[in-house]
């Protein structure tokens, strides 16, 4: 049993990636930072040197893997991408006799966080190109302010001036720059001349752990949650068609229904996933959201009390008693998009979630508007649109309210006292985690779509965002999909999660929780050693010491599942 572990365990440590000088590691972009575990601080700012800056930058991290380069960096202060004045410059050849000369660096490349795009650089011209944050597959994350950031750039971008690749060479030299709100430089990091220098890594990690779209148990409940933009459903309908085919989910929430009506959302399902004997989806429709269910459903209702002064869509799913103890009451959300943090929109998605909480307490309190059977799971997803604070996220999840004139006193709000839970999809396919991107807007691709949930009452099994575009031939095939299917649908990508209410835990080493303890699992073990597997319910289950974490500990206990 030694010699098992001591050659799994350096087999992970070899898949690991780990290298001499820079980081080897693949990210999942999605605004968590587990991931960056074992990576070091590249450098440290002092803090309060800002001098009037917006941003004072604390740590900062670099990392790489075949793709991308990744940064990591902490600021003081809660800071929202669209003003922080932030700008990072990369003298990509090491060379300060070539580029923009900034602080004793050549610079032929400088990414502007505040606009979500970069720029080549020479020596004589401070943008000679702009790059946008589609040809640099950059994505910024979290959506919402922060502290704290993580940022990619592919790395095989040519640059047109210089006809080379940006991240092509073995290093690079780096400096960030922080302005104050008229673009003046106020602070630097590191505060040295000539920058941190960083040689990328090399070496080969094994591919990302692709997420497969079937469901891993039939009696778990698969939910998607879907902005259709406008209508899609109808307008649009070859790729939903197949989307919702290879998914064939039991509950779909719709955001954006636009002029649609209810029955033509009921015939366009019952035409993508027909039930059998005379059986017809039902569609609860209200303020541009929907609610369809392969069963019947009650309680429905277009508002809270007091209002969210937006509307939502809710309803009491019933499910089927011979599977279930319990049904499943949801909550299908829209919330106020656009603007900053403080600003008109920010305060709009503030009341929806006061309101929210406030109508969680009424669900478990008897005698108010709503009343639900004791530990009904309970569910709230669809568009958040955060993209100004994240409160009105952390106020949902916790229950702190913000407006209690108006809403009452703060309220935990699942049925057990505690917090609700939030899962944070990655792509099936792909090492990232935004639900919205357009090719061609101002901003960069973000996390604006969510799942909470009371996890007293309700666990998940499996979650992931489907992202057709970086699947590979052979997997859109089997699944009948087109790479194209997820950008022609619409500009948000969906979210499916399968919910277990009922089915027996899963056994020591089922990560998949499908019944057995096989190759597949192994696959999702060693993706959640190395970093590359996100999912926090494989990452629950890689815990089999039940230490907190997933580590080298687990490894023997794993083998020892495996064997028979």
């Amino acid at each position: 049993m030694l010699k098992t572990t001591a050659i799994t365990a350096a087999m992970i440590l070899v898949l690991a990636g780990r290298a001499a000088g820079g980081t080897l590691t693949r990210v999942i972009s999605d605004g968590v930072f587990d991931d960056w575990s074992a990576v070091p601080v590249a450098f440290a700012d002092p803090a309060g040197d800002q001098n009037g800056a917006v941003a004072d930058i604390r740590n900062v991290w670099l990392a790489n893997d075949e793709d991308y380069v990744y940064v990591r960096f902490e600021v003081g202060s809660l800071l929202h991408q669209d003003n922080a004045r932030l700008n990072f410059y990369f003298d990509i050849d090491s060379d300060d006799t070539t580029g923009y000369s900034v602080r004793g660096i050549g610079s032929e490349f400088v990414l502007q966080f505040s606009d979500h795009d970069g720029a080549e650089q020479t020596s004589g011209t401070w943008e000679a190109a702009t790059l946008g944050h589609s040809e640099l597959s950059y994505v910024a994350s979290p959506t919402a302010g922060a502290v704290e950031y993580e940022l990619r750039i592919r790395r095989d971008v040519v640059l047109p001036n210089r006809g080379t690749e940006l991240f092509g060479g073995p290093d690079f030299d780096m400096i960030i720059e922080g302005q104050n709100s008229g673009g003046n430089s106020r602070e630097w990091a590191p505060n040295s001349l000539n920058g941190h220098h960083y040689t990328l890594a090399t070496g080969t990690l094994p591919p990302y752990a692709t997420i497969s779209l079937d469901r891993d148990n039939p009696a778990f409940v698969r939910m998607v949650t879907w902005n259709m933009l406008w209508g899609g459903l109808i307008e649009r309908p070859e790729p939903f068609n197949r989307i919702l085919a290879a998914l064939n989910p039991d509950i779909i929430l719709f955001q954006e229904a636009g002029n649609i009506q209810w029955w033509e959302i009921r015939n366009r399902l019952n035409d993508i996933l027909p039930l059998g004997g005379g059986g017809q989806w039902q569609v609860y429709w209200q303020n541009n959201n929907a609610v369809a269910s392969r069963w019947s459903s009650s309680m429905w209702a277009g508002d809270t009390t007091p209002s969210t002064e937006r509307g939502v869509a809710m309803a009491l799913v019933d499910l089927p008693d011979a599977d279930y103890d319990t049904d499943l009451y949801v909550i299908n959300v829209h919330y106020k998009c656009c603007g900053g943090i403080g600003g008109s929109e920010d305060v709009k998605r503030q009341t929806q979630s006061d309101a929210l909480v406030n109508w969680f307490r009424d669900l478990r309190e008897p005698g108010g508007n709503v009343n639900l059977p004791a530990d009904t799971p309970i569910l709230v997803a669809g568009d958040f649109n955060l993209v100004g604070s994240p409160q009105p996220l952390l106020t949902l999840l916790d229950g702190n309210i913000i407006d209690e004139s108006t809403f009452g006193s703060d309220s935990s709000p699942d049925w057990d006292g505690s917090n609700l839970a939030e899962p944070v999809p990655a792509h099936n396919a792909s090492p990232a985690a935004y639900t919205w991107r357009s090719e061609t807007g101002w901003y960069a691709p973000g996390r604006l779509d969510y799942v909470v949930y009371t996890d007293s009452v309700l666990s998940v099994a499996k979650s992931f965002v489907l992202n057709t575009e970086d699947m590979s031939a052979a997997d859109l095939s089997a699944n009948g999909l087109l790479g194209q299917d997820s950008a022609d649908a619409s500009d948000h990508l969906p979210i499916i999660v399968d919910f277990n209410l009922g089915a027996p835990e899963p056994m020591p080493g089922d990560i998949d929780a499908d019944g057995d303890v096989d190759s597949d699992d192994l696959n999702l073990f060693v993706g959640v050693l190395v970093g590359l597997n996100q999912d926090p319910q494989h990452i629950g289950r890689s815990d089999l010491s039940l230490d907190g974490v997933a580590d080298g500990i687990d490894i023997g206990l794993f083998v020892d599942e495996m064997l028979p």
